[in-house]
């Protein structure tokens, strides 16, 4: 009888701590619950994964993910715009019940919010200027810049007025050099300026006169300043095309000048292997930064910069192939939040859906 009883009590007890959540946990929001609830959701601007339409709406590959996870729990929400720092905080202090966005999982975070399951995985990419063809392709296109086209239309107007001032003073006493037609005297001028200028000075058209010798003094003087200025242009190009090329992976970034933004997971990775880097405040302006070869590279989350790449700066500058530092990007919620597990069902049952590929296609393109 009392062996009867222990085991009555023995299932009882068990019953019981099956029933009482351990000490910490908090139940999950199911059924009604869940509908009754009115989610404030912060997001921001961050293509591809949230962009602002014209007409105030959002679009993009988180967007898109939180609406079907939404409509799975049947919650409704508003969404609210800050900025990164804001997010966070907001997270912190209850003021979100969910963030919406490309943040990449890192220690520091871990810390004071939590994740849901990971939604898209990736890591860092490097986004370099870009060559047509080979190294030499490359390197024309530098040299063949714009500086060195004003610099050659400058020297062409110059050339031109010293050799119509050395013409108009010298036709009529020197006319075995300048002498004859307009257009023949003309052209002899232009011929000793263009000789002048580089210093070949081949002696068969020179001035007499005292005037046609102070212009010849001035003009080869300034013609060393031009050439120095056209040899410079062309050092230049070819240097930043050797530089630029030289970057062919995460190994190369070592004693280069990289762009990135900070606080985030490449400016983490930068630090912790003793890359220098300049802070840029946006994706965009790092990679106007590489466009005018003030850095050499920025680094950041690959997709957003191939978005970026793709969209803004196609045949300027080019993201190199593969990543490397792997990142997770998560949906971000408070800790001990309610909304942890029927959030993560949710979410993992849209990622596995074929339209979620599709999705993520029509977004970056081909992956």
């Amino acid at each position: 009888m009392r062996q009867g009883h222990a085991a009555w009590w023995s299932i009882v007890v068990v019953a019981l701590c099956l029933a009482v959540p351990a000490p910490g946990a908090q139940p999950g929001l199911e059924g009604r619950e869940l509908a009754s609830t009115r989610l404030v959701v912060g997001i921001r601007e961050r293509p591809p994964f949230a962009m602002k339409n014209p007409d105030g709406t959002w679009s993009g590959i988180a967007v898109d993910l939180w609406r079907s996870i939404a409509g799975q729990l049947g919650v409704s929400y508003e969404l609210r715009e800050r900025e990164r720092d804001a997010l966070i905080r907001g997270i912190r202090d209850g003021s979100l019940d969910v963030v919406v966005d490309a943040i990449a999982t890192t220690v520091e975070l871990e810390r004071v919010v939590d994740f849901t399951q990971p939604y898209y995985t990736t890591g860092l990419g490097i986004a370099v200027p870009r060559h047509m063809g080979g190294d030499w392709m490359g390197a024309l296109r530098h040299v063949l810049s714009a500086d060195l086209l004003r610099l050659l239309i400058i020297i062409a107007v110059m050339m031109l007025l010293a050799g119509t001032l050395m013409w108009l003073i010298e036709r009529k006493r020197n006319a075995p050099h300048f002498g004859g037609r307009a257009t023949d005297g003309i052209g002899s001028a232009l011929w000793w300026s263009a000789t002048t200028m580089t210093t070949v000075g081949y002696g068969d058209k020179a001035p007499i006169t005292a005037a046609g010798r102070i212009i010849a003094v001035v003009w080869m003087l300034l013609g060393i300043v031009l050439i120095a200025g056209v040899t410079a242009t062309i050092t230049t190009g070819l240097t930043v095309s050797r530089l630029a090329s030289r970057i062919h992976g995460p190994e190369d970034l070592a004693g280069s000048w990289v762009a990135t933004i900070p606080g985030t997971a490449a400016a983490a990775y930068l630090k912790d292997h003793h890359i220098s880097f300049k802070p840029y405040p946006a994706v965009g302006a790092g990679l106007q930064a590489v466009a005018r070869h003030q850095v050499d590279a920025m680094v950041y989350d690959a997709p957003i910069l191939r978005y970026a790449v793709r969209t803004e700066m196609a045949g300027t500058l080019q993201v190199l192939r593969g990543t490397f530092d792997h990142d997770d990007y998560c949906l971000i919620i408070p800790q001990g939040s309610r909304l942890r597990e029927p959030m993560n069902r949710a979410l993992l049952t849209v990622i596995r859906e074929p339209g979620w590929q599709e999705a993520l296609r029509s977004y970056l393109g081909e992956r």
